[in-house]
């Protein structure tokens, strides 16, 4: 099982978003029909909801909203399929079988309680410097690292960005 929660489609993985790219809202009243602002809400809310059964012991009482998953199945998806179109997404979100999709709960230990968010861990992004990272190490059993979707262009080529500045350091 992996350690962070996603969507099996058609027998991939696709992680759970941690993050959002500004064209994400866009995808996300596509298929759901709310606004981005709903669709924000409305998951605090669910999260909220599943972490207060999960404190009771009742998690497995948990209905989550099938609007929202989809939503996030379809960022999920487009973000492991960056080079596709948002209305390629769209249609091939639309056109998929719901055998064809489950929702994977990360593996977690059972003395260790699971985090109501998916955290990515410490990471560095390209603009970050050595204090903005965290001293700790990442685990030994740690995937080996891959260009995460805000590292693509985003003209949709999938080749990887150029590093940006961060606007204290640019020229006056």
């Amino acid at each position: 099982m992996p350690d962070v929660d996603g969507f099996e489609i058609y027998k991939r993985f696709y992680p759970a978003p941690t993050r959002f790219r500004f064209g994400d809202p866009v995808l996300v009243k596509e298929v759901t029909g709310m606004s981005w602002p709903e669709f924000t809400a409305a998951l605090d809310a669910m999260e909220v909801e599943y972490a207060s059964l999960s404190e009771q012991g009742r998690s497995d009482e948990f209905e989550p909203d099938h609007a929202l998953m989809l939503g996030l199945m379809a960022v999920s998806f487009w973000q492991g399929n960056s080079t596709m179109s948002r209305a390629k997404v769209v249609r091939a979100v639309e056109r998929m079988p719901l055998e064809e999709v489950e929702f994977i709960a990360a593996d977690v230990e059972d003395d260790v309680s699971p985090p109501v968010v998916a955290e990515a861990g410490p990471t560095q992004s390209p603009t970050s410097s050595e204090s903005d990272v965290s001293p700790v190490e990442p685990a030994s059993t740690a995937a080996p690292r891959v260009a995460t979707s805000d590292e693509t262009s985003p003209n949709g080529s999938g080749n990887p960005g150029l590093p940006s500045a961060l606007p204290e350091s640019l020229p006056a």
